[in-house]
């Protein structure tokens, strides 16, 4: 078994870097080898990392050279992603999740360094966008999403709910309309904040009052939002 090659899809997320870390490991394998967007991390005398573009056919084909096992982490760390997968597959970024570093998985202090690390890759994200829109997708007289929308929507008479996820959960409005104007009848907000706030008691149980200041901080609230 000594001398195997495993190729591994996409290994920056969460599921593709503790698989990378198991394989390195195991001493069935002398060579791992991960296709990745961006260069990787981890460091290892077996590791073969191949900076590959997944929409490129001829590249990714190319960095995928031959091996015994092949493992694919592509999306594997975010399942329910709503909407066009499409946009998603072209940006490159990880969901962060607590790991307990410092205290226990979950705790207020976890919280906050989800929350920290998630700023982080909205930096990533909006450096990405940025550089999409004024390359491949830059607007022109013949590209022109905002003249393409229409300057008032009048709808049918319906009820309707839309949804977006957030960084706090999902947002959602309700929307009722009487197919005449463009004014919509009623409009009801979904907030993320307040459904957050409904796990507040069993996150402060068995502490003290003055341990609230620190558990409402750490769920991000805010009561702007709430009464909403």
């Amino acid at each position: 078994m000594n001398g195997q090659t495993a190729v591994v899809l996409g290994a920056t997320g969460l599921i593709g870097s503790s698989l990378v870390e198991q394989l390195l490991a195991d001493d069935a394998f002398s060579t791992v080898r991960v296709l990745v967007r961006r260069p990787f991390s981890l460091q290892h005398p077996k590791l073969e990392v191949r900076i590959t573009d997944f929409s490129d056919y001829g590249a990714y084909r190319k960095n995928l050279g031959t091996g015994d096992c092949i493992f694919s982490c592509i999306g594997t760390t975010n399942a329910n992603v709503k909407g066009n997968k499409l946009l998603y597959r072209s940006i490159d970024f990880d969901i962060p999740v607590g790991k307990g570093e410092v205290g226990k998985v979950g705790d207020c202090w976890d919280r906050n360094n989800v929350r920290v690390q998630e700023c982080w890759e909205s930096l990533k994200i909006i450096e990405q966008c940025l550089e999409k829109l004024t390359k491949e997708h830059k607007r022109t007289t013949d590209f022109d999403p905002q003249a393409m929308l229409p300057k008032k929507i009048r709808p049918p008479k319906m009820d309707f709910y839309c949804r977006a996820e957030n960084p706090k959960g999902e947002l959602g409005f309700f929307f009722r309309t009487d197919g005449r104007s463009d004014v919509p009848t009623r409009v009801k907000a979904r907030a993320c904040s307040f459904n957050n706030l409904s796990v507040l008691t069993e996150l402060s149980r068995g502490g003290m009052i003055a341990d609230l200041v620190a558990v409402i901080g750490s769920l991000d609230v805010v009561m702007g939002e709430v009464d909403r």
